[in-house]
Order: C-alpha cells, then sequence, then structure tokens
C-alpha cells in the first residue's frame, strides 16, 4: 500500500517527487508504472530499506529519482513513457539471451581490477543525531587485523547504519 503521511520509503518517495509541488508540471499516475513501484515499495518495506537525504543544491529530476532508487537496489528508467524502476533482483529466466543470431560484429574486453579489502561508507548516521559516521564493511576473508586496500564510498540518501552494512557487503 502507498504511503500518503510522511515516509522514508524510496518507492512511496519515487513516486511522491514525481508528482510533487516541486514539479512544474506534476506526472499523472497513466504516466507512472504504478504496479512496478508498488511492488518495489512492499519490497523496500520488507528490506528495511529506508531513503533520507536533504536537497540542499540544485539537481535535476533524473539525479534525484537516481538516487532514491539506489536507496532501495533500483535505477530509475522510462519506458513505454511511463516512469519506472528497474529492480536488481534475481529472475527465475534469462531477460536477455544474445547469440549469433541476434548480435553480429560483437567485440568484448575484460577488464580485472583488484577488489577492495573493504569499503569505507560515509553517511548521516541517524541513530547518532545525523552525524556524519564512517562505516568499514570488510570483503571475505578481511577484518581489522589483516585489511590493507580501502576504498571510500558514500550511500547518498541511506542514513541507517544497517542498510549502510548491507549495501556495501553487495557493493563488495
Amino acid at each position: 500500500a502507498w504511503e500518503y503521511g510522511p515516509t522514508n520509503n524510496p518507492g512511496s518517495l519515487f513516486r511522491r517527487f514525481l508528482q510533487g509541488k516541486n514539479m512544474r508540471s506534476p506526472v499523472p499516475d497513466s504516466r507512472i508504472d504504478l504496479p512496478q513501484l508498488q511492488y518495489w515499495a512492499q519490497q523496500a518495506a520488507a528490506r528495511s530499506q529506508t531513503c533520507n537525504f536533504v536537497i540542499d543544491r540544485e539537481v535535476s529530476v533524473w539525479e534525484i529519482l537516481t538516487i532514491i532508487a539506489a536507496t532501495a537496489d533500483a535505477t530509475p528508467t522510462r519506458m513505454g513513457g511511463k516512469w519506472s524502476v528497474i529492480i536488481d533482483e534475481a529472475k527465475p529466466y534469462p531477460v536477455a539471451l544474445l547469440t549469433e543470431r541476434n548480435v553480429s560484429g560483437f567485440k568484448g574486453r575484460r577488464i580485472f581490477v583488484e577488489e577492495p579489502h573493504a569499503l569505507r561508507g560515509k553517511f548521516a548516521d541517524e541513530t547518532d543525531d545525523y552525524r556524519q559516521q564512517t562505516r568499514i564493511i570488510y570483503n571475505d576473508g578481511y577484518d581489522v587485523n589483516n585489511a590493507t586496500e580501502f576504498e571510500d564510498t558514500e550511500f547518498p540518501g541511506v542514513t541507517n547504519p544497517d542498510q549502510i552494512w548491507r549495501m556495501g557487503r553487495r557493493r563488495l
């Protein structure tokens, strides 16, 4: 169900932003993929994924929607003229199959990068009066005793330390 009062649910915020007073021309329901957004909102609630951020500079609609979507494993999109999200989740079936029949002249290159031993996630901690904090998220096989390669990262819109950890583990 949609949350119409104060909320930090990414699905509800995505819709509210598109249809709110902040938009010169609010987007009507007919131009939003409401079933997909509602499914995503329910998934975010079940996973305790939230979005909290302050807009303190001029940003595009796309940038704000990207921040909101990223807090709950999604990417904004416009499909068939409707605003929606692509959710990063396992599917029981292939989404695309590339073969020599439908692809020609394809060339690829693999670039292997060194994985960091840990991420340093910077965020405004909702459990500590939104003070700036850093959470270390260790890669498999590493801990405080043997990690030497750290990568700094930010998680815009995420203020919950547990959500920071889950997102960091997913990123690793």
